[in-house]
């Protein structure tokens, strides 16, 4: 009975030891596989970074999602599309392998729409826009919600104000188009034959006219319609690119007016950094099943159109209220005040049961 009790002890004590062996080497197959990806993803990031925004073919490429995973230090990867989380602790301070306790709304969304992947985690946080947002966010979450204004805000632009000044002589008075993108799944659809003519409507105001074209559109063939109408394009990178929000800063700075066909987060960065931005007819643009007819969208996007239907040459009270509101330029923080608010998600992170 003993000699079976010892043979069994020893079986275990093997198997015991024989697993915890492949899950050893297993473990250390995977770190070096992350650390070679790492290196890969930090040398690509590193060459991108080289690549203007006017070089569009090359920083408009594709990017493996595992590049992000093995770049972003976040709990919530999700934090660092577009450079987010990455930009804010630079702008703070703050070292580059810590991971904010937060979980950073992805994008501005009207009505009640929630991201689940944003409140459904382990982190006691979510940082967003506004107190508008705030208030819509509270209704599906006890997590802590702390408003800091737009993003881009945080983000230092990709040229130099010397490199910004002799661009601009070249430009002279530009507008920037930035028309309606599709989504990472849904491809967008719009007459683009109407709307470059809409645009050479437009042109004869100003002396150039640049189109922004999103990374995911580059490769479906929408950059090309534009450059055969005479128009020329950029691109502020892939959205796995941490320097997505210094290129569309720049882009915005060389910019006198903007506008767009949909309207989206580049309207309040426009108005934030006291550019014009103006909205031409979306009826016709599609998202997948989505159908932006305005005319039956909520009241906020109504609000908004109506207030940036037309080109003044100048933002208004009126729409600089209304961008306040859902953007909430107000809530902008200092380098000390995104500290304090960082140490209070790790604080509730560490406190959490």
């Amino acid at each position: 009975m003993k000699s079976i009790f010892n043979s069994r002890l020893i079986f275990n004590n093997r198997y015991i030891f024989n697993n915890r062996f492949i899950i050893a080497i297993r473990n250390a197959r995977r770190a070096l596989e992350k650390r070679f990806l790492s290196a890969s993803a930090k040398a690509e990031v590193s060459r991108r970074s080289k690549i203007s925004f006017e070089v569009h073919d090359a920083v408009s490429k594709e990017m493996s999602f595992s590049y992000l995973r093995a770049l972003s230090p976040e709990i919530n990867e999700n934090n660092d599309l577009y450079g987010t989380a990455c930009n804010l602790k630079k702008y703070a301070g703050l070292g580059p392998e810590m991971s904010l306790k937060a979980s950073i709304e992805h994008g501005l969304y009207f009505g009640s729409f929630v991201w689940q992947m944003d409140i459904s985690n382990k982190l006691p946080c979510v940082l967003t826009f506004s107190d508008y947002r705030k208030n819509i966010i509270a209704q599906q979450t006890d997590k802590k919600i702390f408003p800091i204004g737009p993003y881009l805000h945080y983000a230092k632009g990709y040229l130099s104000a010397a490199q910004i000044k002799e661009k601009k002589k070249s430009l002279g008075k530009n507008l920037t188009f930035f028309p309606a993108h599709s989504c990472h799944f849904e491809p967008v659809e719009e007459n683009y034959s109407k709307l470059c003519k809409q645009l050479k409507k437009i042109a004869r105001g100003f002396d150039s006219v640049t189109i922004c074209v999103y990374w995911r559109d580059y490769g479906r063939g929408k950059m090309e319609i534009f450059e055969k109408n005479g128009f020329k394009c950029v691109c502020a990178g892939h959205m796995f690119d941490p320097n997505f929000l210094p290129r569309l800063k720049s882009i915005i700075e060389l910019s006198s007016a903007t506008a767009s066909n949909e309207i989206g987060t580049i309207l309040g960065y426009s108005v934030l950094m006291n550019k014009p931005h103006f909205l031409l007819d979306s009826r016709e643009v599609k998202i997948g099943d989505l159908d932006y007819n305005y005319n039956t969208e909520k009241n906020e996007l109504k609000s908004l159109r109506n207030e940036f239907s037309k080109y003044t040459g100048n933002i208004t009270a009126c729409q600089k209220n209304l961008v306040n509101l859902y953007w909430g330029l107000d809530q902008v923080k200092t380098p000390s005040q995104i500290r304090k608010l960082v140490n209070r998600c790790e604080a509730a992170f560490k406190n959490q049961k």
